[in-house]
């Protein structure tokens, strides 16, 4: 297994800045300095005004409550170690292709190789299915993946902001060397939600990324669990996995803990995601911040929790300073023979010696 993070409680970690392909490292790095110069930045930037928006990407802040400390998911969500997520597809009479995320032990935050990992596959009608298991860079066919991201917009986001600006066409161009067809959308919120950009080309996500800016916030929790829930619905292709790529800087806020910025909680957006909805969270992972830590949509949700380290922040660049192209380049597929008439194939797979098993619904 490949594992990302660094202590979740109180210290932060850095990924290393990469050109290109697969680096899967990650390292410690303490700042002194540079926290207390992050933590001055952040706490201004909360309250600060960015630069003005045209009329079309205006949005109406909300007006709520505030948060002064840290506080746990409430209710609690279910605890979950490891979830599969994919999709299958028939590919003729007796053949079905199950093509499947990155899994991810949730607890270790650690990606499982899936070229190492013993999968087996089940026809609901047939049993046990006769499977040639390859990543999607050495398939014949690139593999469709329609990703969201969720962004915080806040003042003190600025750096995000730029980091996925800049960085979107290089980003995409990668997957495109490990064989993945991308669509890209995006919701942008702080305790309200603000815009938002459709799954499609990079073009329309281009123009809103260049009306994004970095403003408002009230207190330090935002509200991502809202457009979450929104960009959940939004209009994917049938063939594609699905991705979210959550950014934020701070804690949650949730519809219990008495503020009234959010309608939602943890438990409720437990709930509501598609199964086959794998969460990527990318947060700086500076200590304790206020409302519910965003560690815990991982916890939840399954998926990958990225920590950045405080120098990162300065130069920010999403193609190079997260794993996130190695982890879309990390999907298998599997072509599986003897599937009969089955409408459904069992998944089974193991982490750290306990089963791990989704059923997915074979398409046409």
């Amino acid at each position: 297994m490949v594992q990302w993070s660094t202590t979740y409680e109180g210290e932060s970690g850095t990924l290393p800045r990469r050109t290109k392909g697969l680096n899967m490292k990650a390292t410690k790095q303490g700042s002194a300095l540079a926290l207390a110069v992050l933590g001055a930045a952040l706490s201004f930037g909360s309250a600060g005004c960015g630069e003005p928006r045209s009329d079309e990407y205006a949005f109406e802040e909300k007006t709520c409550g505030s948060l002064s400390g840290p506080r746990n998911p409430s209710p609690a969500p279910d605890s979950r170690r490891a979830k599969i997520h994919g999709r299958a597809a028939r590919i003729d009479d007796d053949t079905v292709a199950v093509t499947l995320a990155p899994l991810v032990d949730v607890q270790a935050n650690a990606v499982v190789d899936w070229t190492s990992a013993s999968v087996s596959v089940t026809g609901s009608a047939t049993g046990a299915l006769a499977c040639d298991l390859e990543l999607v860079a050495d398939a014949d066919a690139p593999e469709a993946v329609d990703i969201v991201f969720v962004l915080d917009t806040t003042g003190s986001m600025a750096w995000a902001i730029d980091g996925v600006r800049n960085g979107i066409e290089s980003f995409l161009s990668t997957l495109e060397g490990f064989n993945v067809d991308a669509r890209v959308g995006g919701v942008e919120f702080g305790d309200e939600i603000r815009t938002q950009v459709p799954v499609g080309d990079i073009e329309s996500f281009r123009v809103w990324l260049d009306h994004m800016t970095a403003i408002g916030g009230g207190d330090t929790p935002e509200n991502p669990l809202d457009a979450m829930e929104l960009a959940n619905g939004f209009e994917f292709r049938a063939e594609a996995l699905r991705y979210m790529i959550v950014i934020t800087d701070t804690g949650m806020h949730e519809s219990t803990d008495g503020t009234a910025c959010s309608e939602t909680t943890l438990r409720a957006t437990q709930a509501a995601l598609d199964e086959n909805l794998f969460v990527a969270v990318v947060n700086p992972n500076l200590g304790s911040p206020n409302g519910v830590h965003p560690r815990e949509l991982t916890r939840a949700l399954g998926g990958l929790f990225v920590a950045l380290g405080s120098s990162t922040l300065f130069e920010f660049d999403i193609s190079l300073d997260t794993p996130a192209d190695d982890v879309l380049g990390s999907v298998a597929v599997l072509t599986c023979s003897g599937a009969g008439d089955s409408d459904t194939v069992d998944v089974e797979t193991e982490v750290d010696g306990e089963p791990v098993t989704t059923s997915l619904v074979i398409g046409g």
